[in-house]
């Protein structure tokens, strides 16, 4: 009766219960908590925080993950996000793009049928994703990109399918995107999700990829 007595948890209190602390979390914050004797593995720490979960002493936490229009003073980070991919990854690639649009993406992306929407988590901007009116029935799929520690987690594709939302509620009748073949990442997204390969263009020393998903 005592080892009950001792384990069980005392919601006032917080005592008698090691892993789950008493804890003061912002309002709208949701938490989960759980008793174990146990420490996590390494390897369910990395899958919980693959599908937006944090652990903190017994205590998990979910991920805030906002897929929203950028503003005006998010062109900073859009910037640092996207030129610091291209320098980094693609060096190659990087003088064969405008940059213009990044000055102010808000102003550039704020026609009626334009968009430029980012990924933010937990108030970090991690991944951009937009489109462009190229005629009556044909949009541009424009500056794919995810921060690299956040790739594999799933916010590619749900910036992804927000573009495509976004296009269908504009009744475009297709989606286009230009990349090169060295894009492995984003070429692969939009092939998994829809997108056929239209055709290849050797552009200097690159290989520029055409890919097309009717609407």
């Amino acid at each position: 009766m005592s080892s009950r007595k001792e384990n069980r948890h005392d919601s006032e209190s917080g005592k008698g219960c090691q892993p789950c602390e008493r804890r003061r979390f912002p309002r709208g914050c949701f938490a989960f908590f759980f008793v174990t004797n146990r420490p996590l593995s390494a390897r369910k720490k990395e899958l919980a925080e693959g599908i937006g979960y944090v652990w903190v002493r017994g205590v998990q936490m979910k991920h805030t993950i906002d897929i929203r229009r950028v503003t005006p003073e998010d062109a900073p980070a859009v910037r640092e996000i996207i030129e610091g991919i291209l320098i980094d990854e693609f060096p190659s690639e990087k003088d064969a793009y405008a940059y213009q649009d990044l000055d102010d993406p808000a102003r550039y992306y704020g026609g009626k049928r334009d968009v430029f929407f980012v990924a933010e988590r937990d108030g970090q901007i991690i991944g951009t994703i937009a489109v462009k009116e190229d005629d009556r029935d044909t949009a541009l799929l424009r500056r794919v990109f995810v921060r690299k520690p956040f790739r594999g987690r799933g916010y590619g594709k749900r910036l992804l399918d927000k573009a495509i939302e976004f296009c269908g509620q504009h009744r475009y009748k297709r989606l286009m995107f230009h990349g090169t073949d060295r894009m492995h990442t984003a070429l692969k997204l939009c092939q998994s999700n829809g997108f056929q390969r239209e055709a290849i263009t050797l552009l200097s020393d690159l290989k520029m990829v055409l890919l097309k998903r009717a609407l």
